[in-house]
Order: C-alpha cells, then sequence, then structure tokens
C-alpha cells in the first residue's frame, strides 16, 4: 500500500517518470527498495511507453488502471494497429507481470533501428520545475521517430535505456538548458504524433487504419480503378514532403523507413502485416497536410456490373462506333472488347482482330515456348495487343507462361549461387545470404534441399577449452 499519501502524479506523465520522482521525494535510500516496494521485487525494468505490471502500479499510486494505460503508456498508439487478437494480449501483458508488452505488440520495431530510450525536452524540464518544483518525463515526448517537442519546437534529448543508462535505475530529467531549434518537418511530425496519439488516449475507440487509409488515398487518387495501389507514385509524393526530416538525429525516423519501401507491404492485401504506428503517422499526416491540397479529391464513377458494359459494347459496336472511342467511353480495354465481340460473333468494322486459326496457332505455340510478346509480335508482323489477346483467350497459357518465368528465376539462381561459392570459398553461409538474399530466398522458397547442396557447409562455434583437473 502506498506509504507516502500526500504524493501525486502529475498529467501526461509517463510510469516510469511518477517511480522516479516518487523514490527522489520519499527519499528512499536505494531504487531496488522503491522499486519492492511498489511491485513486490527488488530488480524491475521499465519501458519508457510500454511498461508492465500497471496492475500492481495503480494499486500503489490509488490511480484508475485504464487511465494509467491510456494515458501513461503509448498502449493507445499500438491498439489503434494492432487486430483485435492482438490488442488482447498486449493489454494482457501490460496489466500483467509475465512477459515483456515490447515483444508482444507483435510490431517490428528493433529491425527499425528506432532509438530505445527515454527522451525529454530541456525547456519542459525547466518549466516543470519552475511550476511543480521538479522536473519529469513526458509521455507525448516518447513516440518513436519523433525528434522534438511539439510545445517549444526544439530537438529533444534522449537518455539510452540499457543497463549503462537508465535501464534499472530511476532518474529525472537533468536540466542541462541547451536546447537546438528544430527544422519544420520535425516540428510537423511532433505536432501530428500527439493528435494522433490524444485521438485514441481518452477512449477506447478501435478503428480500421487500414480501410481509412486506403479510404483516403482512393480520395486523392492513389489508387487505380481496378483497386491496385499506385506505389511509385505513392512513394515519390511522401519522399518529397518528409525530405529533411529527422536529419542525422539518433533520435528519429531512419532513413530506411523514409524511403517509404514499407508502403507497399504495408498496404497490400497479399503481403499486410502489423506495421509499426510510425508508418501510419507517416503516412496519414501526409495525407491530412499535403495530400489534400496537392492531390484534390476525386469523384470516382461508380463500377458498372460487366453486364451492363458488355450490353453498352454491343450496342455501341452494332452503330459502328470505333473501338478507340468505346475504349476511352466505357472505361474497358480493347482486349476486352474484342473478346465480347468474338463471344457474341458480332463483327465490327474497326475491329482488326480478323486473325486467322493459322496465326493463332503459331502466337500460341510460341507463347508456350516462352517467346515475349514484343518478340512474338515482330515476328509474326501484329500488334503487341493481338498476343496479348490470344494469350488471354487461350486457356492456361497465362498461368504456363508464369511458371515459366519462374523457372528462368530459379536457373539464374542456381547459377548465380554456384558461381557465388566458387569465387568466394572463404565465404560461410551468412556472406552468401547478405551478397545474394534475392537469389537466395528464390531457391528457399523453391527448393530448400537443393540450396542446401549448393551452400557451403554448416560451421558450428567451436566450444571453449576446458581446463584440466589438478
Amino acid at each position: 500500500m502506498n506509504t507516502f499519501p500526500l504524493f501525486k502524479v502529475i498529467e501526461g506523465e509517463t510510469v516510469f517518470s511518477v517511480i522516479s520522482r516518487y523514490h527522489a521525494i520519499a527519499g528512499y535510500f536505494n531504487h531496488s527498495t522503491c522499486v519492492s516496494n511498489i511491485f513486490d521485487k527488488r530488480k524491475k525494468r521499465i519501458h519508457p511507453y510500454l511498461p508492465n505490471a500497471l496492475t500492481q502500479f495503480s494499486n500503489y499510486f490509488q490511480e484508475p488502471l485504464e487511465k494509467v494505460l491510456y494515458q501513461r503508456t503509448l498502449f493507445p498508439l499500438f491498439l489503434a494497429t494492432l487486430d483485435e487478437a492482438q490488442a488482447k494480449m498486449l493489454r494482457s501483458s501490460m496489466l500483467g507481470t509475465v512477459g515483456s508488452p515490447f515483444h508482444i505488440s507483435l510490431t517490428p520495431q528493433y529491425s527499425l533501428n528506432l532509438f530505445a530510450g527515454h527522451k525529454y525536452c530541456p525547456i519542459c524540464a525547466i518549466k516543470d520545475l519552475e511550476k511543480n518544483g521538479i522536473s519529469y518525463w513526458h509521455i507525448k515526448h516518447q513516440v518513436p521517430g519523433v525528434t522534438t517537442c511539439s510545445k517549444h519546437y526544439c530537438y529533444l534529448c534522449g537518455i539510452e535505456n540499457d543497463d549503462a543508462h537508465l535501464d534499472r535505475r530511476l532518474a529525472l530529467p537533468p536540466l542541462n538548458g541547451n536546447y537546438v531549434k528544430a527544422n519544420e518537418k520535425d516540428v510537423e511530425l511532433a505536432k501530428y504524433s500527439e493528435k494522433f496519439f490524444d485521438k485514441y488516449k481518452n477512449t477506447e475507440l478501435k478503428t480500421d487504419l487500414i480501410s481509412q487509409v486506403l479510404l483516403r488515398l482512393n480520395q486523392v487518387g492513389m489508387i487505380t480503378s481496378a483497386g491496385n495501389l499506385k506505389y511509385k507514385e505513392l512513394r515519390k509524393a511522401l519522399r518529397e514532403y518528409w525530405h529533411g526530416l529527422g536529419e542525422n538525429m539518433t533520435l528519429g525516423v531512419p532513413g530506411t523507413l523514409l524511403s517509404f519501401d514499407f508502403i507497399g507491404p504495408m498496404l497490400r492485401v497479399k503481403t499486410r502485416t502489423t506495421a509499426h504506428p510510425i508508418k501510419y503517422i507517416l503516412l496519414l499526416c501526409w495525407l491530412d497536410n499535403a495530400a489534400a491540397t496537392n492531390f484534390p479529391v476525386k469523384l470516382t464513377k461508380k463500377k458498372e456490373d460487366k453486364s451492363e458494359i458488355d450490353i453498352k459494347i454491343l450496342k455501341m459496336a452494332r452503330s459502328n462506333f470505333s473501338m478507340n472511342f468505346m475504349e476511352n467511353e466505357l472505361g474497358v480495354s480493347c482486349c476486352y472488347i474484342r473478346k465480347v465481340l468474338e463471344l457474341n460473333n458480332v463483327n465490327h468494322g474497326t475491329n482488326s482482330m480478323k486473325i486467322t486459326g493459322n496465326l493463332i496457332r503459331k502466337v500460341i505455340i510460341k507463347g508456350v515456348y516462352g517467346y515475349s510478346i514484343e518478340t512474338i509480335a515482330k515476328q509474326l508482323s501484329i500488334k503487341p495487343s493481338m498476343v496479348e489477346h490470344i494469350f488471354c483467350r487461350t486457356k492456361g497459357l497465362s498461368d504456363w507462361r508464369k511458371k515459366l518465368r519462374h523457372q528462368k528465376k530459379v536457373i539464374q539462381a542456381i547459377k548465380t549461387l554456384k558461381l557465388s561459392v566458387t569465387n568466394n570459398p572463404n565465404w560461410i553461409r551468412k556472406d552468401i545470404k547478405q551478397n545474394y538474399s534475392a537469389e537466395y530466398f528464390i531457391l528457399y522458397n523453391h527448393d530448400n534441399r537443393l540450396l542446401e547442396k549448393i551452400l557451403p557447409p554448416k560451421q558450428y562455434p567451436i566450444p571453449p577449452k576446458t581446463l584440466g583437473k589438478r
């Protein structure tokens, strides 16, 4: 039970900060005694923004558990990006004492090389001292990737959370008084991250962020009529917008993220995985501030049923409308129009697809042997669109050509890996994987046994020599 009833927590203070400030005010002899009184264990690691044992913390400081969870940690940020099962797991871990919420969040974090430690604003520390008589750690400063105080427009300072720093010690932000003015982009990210956090911290608001993002992207024209993401355009727009963000800042967003290569895997259905909150913040901030002005909202036409389009095609063809006119008017390809006309035995005056059976056979044979569309078109003196049309209407041919392309990649991967082993006899498996990762994983997914035969033998660590008994 709390033996220091006069102690009051401060709004927006982290869990680590509350305990550190309590330790300083209560005058405990050492950190272990303070931690032991709160958590019933002498050694305790307190994460900057995803701590556990919050039930014990809540009981000791007599603060509502939900308020601790939503306003003293970054749980709301991760809640917004996780599915229901993952969110329940993270919540259970943070309330309990078993497991690390940082790992249980199931959000890749180590690979992002984000700063792992406590961050503070040097101006806030001085102002807090004047107002409260002591400095403290603000939860809004702990958002991964944020480098700036949204209030004072200066860069944050950081203290690493490891064995040599604040891993198992209790401390408050120092009063150094030194600060550096932040650039415009860093301030913008800080402001938006705070806005994003405030949106979720007061209520268990659970929304499908992916659906929201895709809807917004469609509104600004970053998704095609077929539902495909305009990946290159989106990446380019994001890179241009966030240029200069966190330059040479160890606390900021790593350069690997600012390439925005994660956009495709994060948004595409086939590759979609749990993404770190900072990725959503970067994307949503751009949508709120830049996309709305640079890419005006497009009113997309309601997709018509295929049967309705087919009827229109047949009607327009019988009225002798040109192929190009129908393509532009109906928003479908010439290939599809020709297919509809052929299936309905409609001869069109401008239809260049008057294909003989002999020509079709030649195209199919060359397609089976893996010739490119351009090569076939050149050899047979026809348009590439005609070759594509024949491929589309020939059942199983497209799938066969996909297999051929994959087989070519496998053969090339085998050649490349064998050559790398031959030319680099001192390389171990790790070296080959690093230098030829694409070829490595092509063969790994295709035939793991064959990969094992190509790679150099496994090397096992040599156990240390033990001294004999005297």
